[in-house]
């Protein structure tokens, strides 16, 4: 697996701010969606765990070695 290889333990990524809070919030919800939870240190930064990637893509295309 990628992952494996690379030493991938997690998605990091940086919610955008700009266009204000009701589209900050609304990008932060489209994250969350995908299983992506924020830093409690951070709000803005948010993250997800490979091993719930590997979830995700095994449930939408099957053992396709993610």
């Amino acid at each position: 697996m990628i992952a494996d290889a690379a030493g991938c333990h997690a998605i990091i990524l940086d919610v955008i701010s700009d266009g204000g809070e009701e589209e900050f919030a609304r990008r932060k919800a489209w994250y969350g969606s995908f299983g992506f939870a924020a830093f409690a240190s951070n709000p803005v930064r948010m993250f997800v765990a490979m091993t719930q990637v590997r979830a995700v893509v095994q449930a939408n295309f099957g053992d396709a070695n993610a």
